[in-house]
């Protein structure tokens, strides 16, 4: 699987901007439209969302209420079981990252952890720089 920051960044704005702290699994699908009003799944992006939220949750940018954040491996498939998701406030620093476009397109290449670490350095040089040119 190869590493889709857009990917990521759009599940994390859907978690941020669900109405509640939490997000259950089946909103989240429905939301990032993985799962179609009548639960039918895209095969396609569904192991694409699960190889993410496991590398976001590696993290510790999101936190699930279940160890296999909702998917249970059976014979070729998962069952999809009902979970909890929340961004951690370091998930929200990381999600801060990847919203600013000049930082986005510096980072995009990298590992997640290098990615934060090197993203929040130039997120917080930006800052610096705004607040010593007083604006």
């Amino acid at each position: 699987m190869k590493l889709d920051y857009n990917f990521i960044k759009k599940i994390l704005i859907t978690m941020e901007e669900y109405e509640k702290h939490e997000i259950s699994l089946y909103p989240l699908l429905h939301e990032l439209k993985i799962m179609s009003i009548d639960n039918k799944i895209d095969e396609e992006l569904i192991d694409k969302f699960l190889g993410h939220i496991k590398i976001l949750g590696d993290g510790y940018y999101i936190e699930c209420s279940n160890d296999e954040y909702g998917f249970m491996k059976t014979c070729d498939e998962y069952a999809i079981v009902n979970a909890d998701f929340r961004i951690t406030a370091q998930g929200y620093e990381f999600l801060d990252v990847l919203k600013k476009d000049n930082i986005f397109n510096q980072i995009a290449d990298l590992a997640v952890p290098t990615a934060f670490k090197i993203g929040t350095q130039l997120l917080t040089q930006t800052l610096w720089e705004k607040i010593k040119n007083g604006i």
